[in-house]
């Protein structure tokens, strides 16, 4: 009698622990509005991934220097985007503009300059991707920021 009743309990506990995590991962997601991003990033990684290439994606992080990899991207309201050049120092402050709509963000950025689809939008982080095509060549690029 002991057994079965153990085997219930555990089915039962791994059934709401399932149930559990996946409404925890549905809840981080966030609407892709400028209200919602508003908020202070960091370059977590940046890759790229090309026909030429099999469309194998790889980090393309150590070709970015060393002084933008810790700058802070704080979009602001009003489509305000100021890049604080922390740690190593390359470049002064910079401010810049952002803009959101229909599920893309439009940075005017130095390095970052272009428009991102939104790839995935959390709480903790922030992932666009773009795609060049140049006659037979396409290139994506997609960078992943980091919420502070």
């Amino acid at each position: 009698m002991k057994k079965p009743m153990l085997r219930l309990t555990l089915l039962t506990l791994v059934i709401l622990s399932v149930f559990s995590s996946c409404k925890k991962d549905k809840d981080d997601k966030l609407a892709v509005t400028e209200e919602n991003m508003i908020g202070s990033y960091t370059i977590a990684d940046y890759k790229v991934k090309s026909n030429i290439t099999g469309n194998v994606e790889a980090s393309i992080m150590e070709d970015v220097p060393a002084c933008y990899k810790d700058d802070v991207f704080q979009l602001k309201s009003g489509g305000v985007l100021t890049i604080v050049d922390e740690g190593t120092k390359c470049d002064n402050d910079e401010t810049a503009t952002w803009s959101v709509k229909d599920n893309k963000v439009t940075l005017e950025a130095g390095l970052f300059s272009g428009t991102y689809e939104i790839v995935s939008f959390t709480k903790t982080q922030l992932v666009g991707s773009s795609t060049e095509k140049e006659g037979d060549i396409t290139v994506t690029y997609t960078v992943y920021l980091n919420r502070k």
